[in-house]
């Protein structure tokens, strides 16, 4: 795949707005003719499937200083999700169904549970940090149209960012008067899995890094925090 700078505005949604906003240098996704035994539509469903039957880590860095790498074992569902910007630390650890964050601010706020030694068992429902799920990063190429194969191992398309803001629970209102429709590119590996995956924004929109899945197979050993450091939310 073509390294460029990328659309932000779903990792903008999936994090809960922790994206800057910044001109993009973005081109256009430039089709080859390479053919492929297999319709890139099935290929990119596939792909996504990928992910739901081996762990994996998985990595962004936005555009305002802010990188997010994290764990994922989908079959027992725990993951740990690290963000980190110029303000500080946040982890979001999942296990056994039950959400825990830490917050460790670069300076004091004064504000309880902001200097990274207690944990806060939270719940998904409550949104913010405790909602977001890895998972989400990729959910939505489920929406793809116009996908094609871009060359053997790169697949391109278009995503419309309102259905990507409804699907991850976002305001869609705030595309308004906004291009939407996104041109995207993901590549495959040679076993069928999503490695890679970029949003192309119009100019002028907020733009991120592309988003990476390596170290399939990865041992992930979880656990809750000790009761000792959980405090009430």
């Amino acid at each position: 795949m073509r390294k460029r700078t990328v659309g932000g505005a779903m990792m903008l949604l999936a994090v809960g707005g922790c994206a800057g906003a910044g001109p993009s240098d973005a081109g256009g996704v430039t089709a080859s003719a390479s053919p492929s035994p297999v319709d890139a539509a099935v290929a990119l469903v596939q792909a996504r499937a990928a992910l739901e039957s081996a762990s994996y880590r998985f990595a962004t860095t936005l555009n305002n200083g802010v990188s997010v790498t994290g764990v994922v074992d989908p079959r027992s569902q725990d993951s740990e999700t690290v963000m980190t910007s110029p303000q500080g630390t946040l982890t979001i650890r999942k296990v056994d169904g039950v959400n825990y964050v830490l917050v460790a601010t670069t300076e004091s706020t004064g504000e309880p549970g902001t200097d990274g030694t207690k944990w806060v068992n939270a719940t998904a429902e409550g949104g913010g940090a405790a909602a977001f799920e890895p998972a989400t990063l990729n959910q939505s190429l489920s929406s793809a149209t116009e996908v094609r194969w871009a060359d053997d191992d790169t697949i391109s398309g278009v995503i419309d960012m309102v259905k990507v803001a409804e699907q991850l629970g976002g305001d869609p209102t705030a595309l308004a008067g906004k291009d939407t429709r996104f041109p995207f590119e993901a590549d495959i590996d040679a076993a069928g899995r999503l490695v890679e995956y970029q949003f192309i924004p119009p100019a002028g929109l907020s733009a991120t890094s592309s988003v990476t899945y390596s170290d399939f197979g990865t041992p992930v050993a979880l656990a809750a925090p000790p009761a000792s450091e959980v405090r009430a939310p």
